[in-house]
Formats: C-alpha cells, structure tokens, sequence
C-alpha cells in the first residue's frame, strides 16, 4: 500500500486503524483536538502526530484553528500541508455529528487528499458535508463494522478489524481515487469490504447495532432501582446481553440521534413484539396456563435469528480468514514470523477452521433433529408481523 495516511481522531477506532496500517510499515500520522489522548495513541505506536508545515517556498495561512472543529483560514493561494509528506488520503474517526465539519475544514487543508470516516451512520455526516460545500466526490462513505464496548485509545487493537466487514457507500459522484484508497485502507486493515447504498447501510446497522444497543441500555437500567444482593445473583446471560450497554453513551446518543428515523421504525416492531407478549401476560392473569403462544412464538422466532446469526458468522469465517487478503496491486503480502514460520493470519486461519468445524457438526446434528410443532397462531396481529417491515420496504435479505 502506497497512499499517505492521516487519522483525524485517535479514540478506539482512529486509534487502531492507526496500529494496523502502522503494523504493514506505514508512516501513518494522526490529529486528535485532545492532546492527552493523542499522545496515548502515539506511545502505542499508532503513528507519529500530525505536524502541519508550508510547502516548500510557501508561506503558512494567517491563522490555523483546531483542525476537527472550526472553520480555518487557508490561504488560496498556498497549499497548507505536512511539510515532510504529502497525505493522500484523510480518515475522519470523529463522531457523525462531527464528520460534515470536518471534513470541510480538512479539505481546506488538504485540498487534494480524498476522505473516507468511519461513522456507524452514513446519510446524515454527509449530508452534512455537502451542506457545508465540501467536495464530495473526494469523500468515499465508510463504516469499519468493528468495536468495543470500551472507549478510548488506551483500548486499541491492531486485530480490532481483522476478518470484519468494512463497508463502504460510494456516492454517485464519489471519485474513483476516493473508493480506491478507502478500500486499500480497508484492506491493509485486515477487512473485508463490502459495497452498498448509503441509505440501505443505515437501515441495516439500525437493525444490527443502534436498536440493539438501546434494548441492552433498557434491560441495564432496569438494575439501577434494585438492591446489590439482587444485582449480584446475575449470571453470564444477562453479562452477555448488556455488555454494550456499557459502551460510551455521549457517542451513543449522537449515533442515535444522526439515524433517527430507521431507529424508530426499527424499534416500532421490537415494542409491538414485546406488547403483544405482554398483552398475553396479563390476560393469562396468573393462572397456571399452557405455553401461550405469543410467548412460544417470540422464543421460536429468537431461535431462528440466533442461528441465521451463527451461519452468518461461520460463513464469514470462511471467506475472511481462509482465503488470501483480496489482490490489491497496493496491498503488500503478509511475511512469515521467521523462516519457515507461518503467518499470523494462517494460524488465526487454522482456529477458526477447528472452531467451523465444530459448528458445523452441530449444524448436521440440528438438521436431523424432529422439525418443532407450529405454534398456535394468537389473536391479534399475525406474528409474520415480526419480519422488519421497515427492514422489507428498503429490499434488505
């Protein structure tokens, strides 16, 4: 890989994107508005800092402002560069709400770098963008499908990507020099990289990540108002299914708020599920009654997702780690450990191997397994319903 990297950003994501291009060889720098925390991220070796410079006989711009909020002054006449390289290409690890600014005062720096960010949501940032005039056929959407529940540069990881989706939503008026270097940054980072619709990603992560993150949230709060005796019976399921909830809320909320709409769709059919099992509750009133079936109904229906989700999961093992890194004349070969040594991917390789087998045993014995009886269908609205209508008008599977 041949392109000048900067990483506008140095939290979780900047911050490993930056140990993972650094891992091939990359000079990579980073910004970051927090000094405190850009210096975490270079003592863990994710780049060397940002230092802007004029070009070679240029004289610098009247006055530079903190190059991730305001609007800078930039000599037309002068380029305003790092004056020991030239970056190419500019990823933008801020939050949604951030990435439109940005964008358009780092394009005034860098007029002739390209742009990818790495925002979950995708229509919003840059909308805003284009709103606030910057050019966007050098900006290639991007969304690194990857995280923690934990923030901070401190919780980095060069592996933070290997093997995950990357997706990118090329506009139409996205250059085909802006799509190819968010895809080799993509790759280098060890992921796998998939193309859609600005719109269809949003939907898609609403359903995959915000709602999730909101019902987690709901379920954690419900432990604020009880004793320490009662939180402490808690057992792995319900360490499982908040763990995110203990991701960063100020962030989380400015995800939410930047995919509102898809989020409240998505939501509707989650309250409608829940209202019905309740409705079923209350009308039973205690009485020691057979399985509902709304009850039932749900149950079957989360069987079903959970194992679309593990299929999906060892579909990508394959795909991901058992074949080579895609060919990307910009993309070096990953070298052996030492002589004869086998790369780290190969032997992540092999795990995951071992790990798909034994999946797909169980898989072989799930299918020879009696099917279930169908559950009785309840009153009220069919329990088809629960198909993500909202999810079925964009055309997502």
């Amino acid at each position: 890989m041949s392109i000048n990297v900067l990483v506008v950003g140095t939290g979780l994501i900047g911050t490993s994107i930056g140990l993972a291009l650094s891992g091939r060889g990359l000079d990579v720098r980073l910004h970051d508005r927090h000094a405190t925390r850009l210096a975490t991220a270079v003592r863990h070796g994710a780049g060397r800092p940002w230092r802007p410079g004029p070009a070679p006989g240029a004289a610098g711009p009247a006055g530079v402002a903190d190059a991730a909020g305001a609007e800078r002054r930039v000599r037309p006449d002068h380029d305003w560069v790092d004056h020991h390289d030239w970056v190419d290409h500019v990823v933008l690890a801020t939050p949604p709400s951030e990435v439109g600014a940005a964008l358009r005062a780092w394009q005034r720096l860098l007029p002739r770098a390209t742009f990818s960010d790495t925002a979950s949501v995708k229509v919003a940032p840059l909308e805003d963008g284009e709103r606030a005039g910057a050019d966007m056929s050098a900006v290639c959407g991007a969304h690194p499908v990857a995280g923690r529940e934990c923030s901070g540069p401190e919780w980095a990881s060069a592996d933070l990507f290997a093997g995950r989706s990357w997706v990118l939503t090329p506009s139409a008026v996205t250059s085909s020099a802006a799509l190819a270097n968010a895809r080799a940054v993509a790759l280098a980072c060890g992921a796998r990289v998939t193309e859609m619709p600005a719109r269809a990603h949003d939907l898609a992560l609403g359903l995959l990540s915000h709602v999730p993150h909101l019902v987690a949230s709901a379920m954690a709060a419900r432990l604020v108002a009880v004793s320490d005796d009662v939180v402490s019976l808690a057992g792995p399921g319900l360490w499982d299914f908040t763990r995110i909830a203990g991701a960063n809320a100020e962030l989380w909320s400015d995800i939410v708020a930047a995919n509102a709409s898809p989020i409240a769709a998505l939501l509707a059919d989650v309250v409608a599920d829940l209202d019905r099992v309740r409705g079923a509750l209350d009308a039973a009133g205690g009485d020691p009654a057979p399985v509902l079936p709304e009850v039932d109904q749900l149950f079957r229906l989360g069987n079903a997702g959970r194992f679309r989700l593990e299929a999906a999961r060892s579909r990508q093992a394959d795909v991901g780690r058992l074949v080579p890194l895609q060919d990307d004349p910009r993309l070096e070969t990953v070298a052996p450990d030492g002589p004869g040594g086998d790369t780290r991917r190969e032997r992540e390789g092999r795990r995951d191997y071992e790990s798909r087998r034994d999946y797909e045993s169980r898989l072989e014995r799930e299918s020879r397994r009696e099917p279930l009886p169908a559950a009785p269908v309840p009153a009220g609205p069919s329990p088809a319903a629960m198909k993500l209508p909202a999810a079925r008008q964009a055309g997502l599977p």
